[in-house]
């Protein structure tokens, strides 16, 4: 669930940001935050240039250096889709498809039927 929806959330998070920070951490996730927390958290994370530290979002807002997202809900293949990532392919109806169209030629026998690949070599039984 989205975190950081009041003023004291943002603040515990942007100050467990600036702990990580301290501490030398080598990235920040940010999931499911308002932009306004992950602006916070990138400023303080770019604060040193000397050590930039990357900050990547799940649903954190434009602000991160970077974003990550699950596959299965960028193509569609989700039964529910998180807001934050929009299908960018209808992929789960095209897979339930082409597994009907493949049991439909296996129920009724079609499947291999008049073009199977492999033949014996002389023409006969062994």
């Amino acid at each position: 669930r989205a975190a950081g929806r009041t003023r004291a959330e943002a603040d515990e998070i942007v100050h467990a940001a600036e702990t990580f920070i301290e501490l030398g951490v080598a990235m920040l996730l940010l999931e499911a935050v308002p932009n306004e927390v992950a602006q916070r958290v990138v400023a303080a994370a770019t604060a040193d240039p000397e050590h930039v530290v990357p900050v990547i979002g799940c649903g954190g807002g434009n602000a991160c250096h970077g974003h990550v997202v699950v596959l299965h809900d960028l193509l569609g293949l989700s039964q529910w889709q998180p807001p934050f990532a929009p299908p960018q392919s209808a992929l789960g109806q095209q897979l339930t498809q082409a597994a009907h169209r493949w049991a439909k030629q296996i129920r009724s026998g079609e499947y291999l039927r008049d073009d199977h690949p492999y033949h014996m070599e002389d023409g006969t039984l062994p």
